[in-house]
């Protein structure tokens, strides 16, 4: 009855040695997976003689022999913070949030969340006999055969039938709750949506029981199993032929069964592996389920890791745990690995567990720092049989880049300015090169010191006009210089730089000139030369004009050479720009004479012309209408 939330513990190690542990007589085996799981392998392989297990929606409580409590997981609310000087204890329970364990001496101790009171331990409970947490709230069985309840009770699953009496166990669901009476019979009480309490008629000889999210499980003084409620992942459809049980377990909508040979059988929701149970595991001697995982104590060859995700860079440590003892000489065991995990990770190729012992660790290091992700499955081999997989994945750096300005004409005075920032330090003085997908940026490459995340560059870029007037989008990508792999990639906009005209008029004198200014769209980096022509000979312009460094624009002469028009270009690369010039005769304008004329006196006017008079000048006739 859990969703699981992976807990990250980081563990680096430096060579190949292999470190091996104590003997235990048994250890906690964990299959099955999901999203959010708190299933931390080393938590795991650090736990010694555990006796009994637990686990809630989020985290693992152990019981170890010696009557102390391990926990880990999601530590929600304190759920995994056991308290001090608890010991003596003889049984544990998890719920959502919270965990609960019960003394020797009968008392019962709470801890992690309270948001329904389900930390909240009633006065005067002193002779427990057991216990169970649901997802919010907490069953105890009593020596004198009554059951207490406390904590969340939205659906009744808090609200013990009156008169109940001679019950010898309890089991608390999500939302309801059982209790196994000392004459084999099961009272139920709480949520009813899919039958969950609705105990079949006639059900007797029961000395187990169990609850799940929807669905209810007892286990007969036969061996067999009984299950009711919901269905909808097969959860309460019994392996047929089943016996031999002595234990049930149930996690939301699955079900583990522990059978008198120590072996393990499993039914209900697979979607993540839950049900499939480690074909070596045997000895077992208690089970626990979670929503998309399983567990139990006992032996099994399993290898495992204690992280599935790793950041780049880091490194994890892996785990073997041949479940029975090495025999004389140690036990040798292969390691392999799938996906791509080899290009870039580095694991023994084998491992030796040392005679009389059953774990080994190993290390599992990255050969350099990712940015390309990094995923497989590791897999073990010893003694003809193979373990399940540990599924691992490198996470990569991610590489964030940017460029400001990222628009700007092409050989413009522009200096864009390219900025990486990396999810994370190097560990090691890294070089990058940056590949342009465009001639017109150049290449460049960069150092990122160890210990360092950014890096920036001045882009360097030229004209390219020869394009026509849409804006290239050039791809600049970051590669790792010893290895090739990309980092990251950013594109920009790259416009060409092209000319335009401005004149005072599209006139020209014959004989004549006028001044035109030919115009950029921007300024330019360095000197460029920009070719000018006329399509009439009436009309001339110098051949080329020049921008000098810097500048934007030029002028230049118009002629008027003869009768007629003509359109005068500018080309700069593939980019042109026109205007037509027309050559017009020299005319009067204007006239200006003084507004009173003494008599018998001489005067002087003025005559004003469209434009430049001809060579030889223009002759203007005057006439008086008096």
């Amino acid at each position: 009855m859990s969703r699981l939330f992976r807990a990250r513990l980081l563990a680096s190690t430096a060579s190949f040695a292999v470190l091996a542990t104590a003997v235990s007589a048994a250890s906690v085996v964990q299959w099955g997976e999901g999203t959010g799981d708190a299933v931390n392998t080393g938590n795991i392989f650090a736990l010694t003689n555990p006796a009994a297990i637990a686990y809630g929606d989020y985290h693992m409580v152990a019981l170890k022999t010696d009557g102390t409590i391990a926990s880990w997981g999601y530590d929600y609310s304190g759920s995994t913070v056991v308290p001090a000087n608890l010991t003596q204890m003889v049984q544990v329970s998890a719920g959502r949030y919270h965990s609960l364990a019960r003394r020797s001496t009968g008392t019962v101790r709470a801890w992690g969340a309270n948001n329904y009171g389900q930390r909240n331990v009633p006065a005067g409970i002193t002779t427990a006999i057991d216990i169970a947490s649901g997802g919010d709230h907490n069953l105890v069985a009593k020596a004198d055969g009554t059951v207490v309840a406390w904590g969340n009770d939205s659906n009744g699953q808090s609200h013990v039938p009156a008169g109940l009496t001679g019950v010898v166990k309890v089991a608390a669901g999500s939302y309801h709750s059982l209790a196994l009476k000392s004459n084999g019979t099961v009272v139920a009480w709480g949520h009813n949506n899919y039958g969950q309490t609705s105990v079949p008629a006639g059900l007797t000889g029961v000395v187990s029981i169990s609850a799940g999210l929807f669905h209810s499980v007892a286990v007969k003084s036969n061996g067999t199993v009984v299950a009711w409620g919901a269905n909808y992942m097969g959860q309460i459809d019994v392996p047929a032929g089943l016996t031999g049980v002595v234990k049930v377990a149930s996690g939301q909508v699955h079900n583990l069964a522990l059978k008198s040979d120590g072996t393990v059988v499993a039914w209900g929701n697979n979607t993540y592996g839950q049900r499939t149970v480690p074909p070596t595991l045997h000895g077992v001697t208690d089970i626990s389920a979670g929503s998309s995982n399983s567990w139990a104590i006992g032996r099994a060859f399993t290898v495992s890791l204690d992280q599935p995700v790793v950041d780049s860079g880091d490194a994890a440590t892996g785990f073997i745990d041949i479940g029975d003892p090495a025999p004389a000489g140690g036990a040798m065991v292969q390691l392999s690995m799938t996906g791509n995990l080899a290009e870039g990770i580095e694991i023994p190729a084998t491992v030796t567990v040392p005679a009389g012992q059953t774990r080994a660790t190993f290390p599992v290091v990255a050969k350099y720092f990712y940015f390309t992700e990094k995923g497989g499955k590791i897999q073990a081999t010893y003694n003809g049989a193979t373990s399940a997989t540990a599924t691992l994945q490198f996470k990569p750096v991610l590489a964030t880049i940017s460029v400001t300005p990222y628009w700007f004409y092409g050989g413009s005075p522009t200096d864009p300015v390219l900025k990486l920032k990396l999810s994370r330090p190097v560990p090691a003085e890294t070089q990058l090169d940056l590949v342009s997908s465009s001639p017109y940026v150049d290449a460049a490459s960069v150092t990122i010191p160890a210990g360092g995340d950014t890096a920036q560059i001045t882009l360097t870029h030229s004209r390219c006009s020869d394009l026509n007037s849409d804006p290239l989008s050039p791809t600049l990508t970051f590669k790792v210089h010893a290895t090739g792999e990309v980092v990251g990639l950013v594109g920009v906009l790259l416009y060409p730089i092209g000319p335009t005209f401005a004149l005072p008029t599209t006139d020209v004198p014959l004989g004549g000139q006028i001044t035109g200014v030919m115009r950029l769209y921007t300024n330019v980096r360095n000197a460029t030369t920009v070719a000018l022509t006329s399509d009439n000979p009436a009309v001339t312009v110098p051949a080329s004009v020049t921008v000098p460094a810097g500048g934007r624009e030029v002028t230049f002469p118009i002629t008027g050479a003869g009768a007629g028009s003509a359109n005068i270009k500018a080309t700069l690369g593939a980019l042109t720009a026109s205007s037509p010039i027309s050559v017009v005769a020299a005319k009067v304008t204007s006239i200006e004479l003084p507004a009173e004329v003494p008599a018998q006196r001489y005067f002087i006017g003025t005559v004003r012309l469209n434009g430049v008079a001809p060579v030889g000048g223009l002759n203007v006739q005057f006439a008086s209408s008096d």
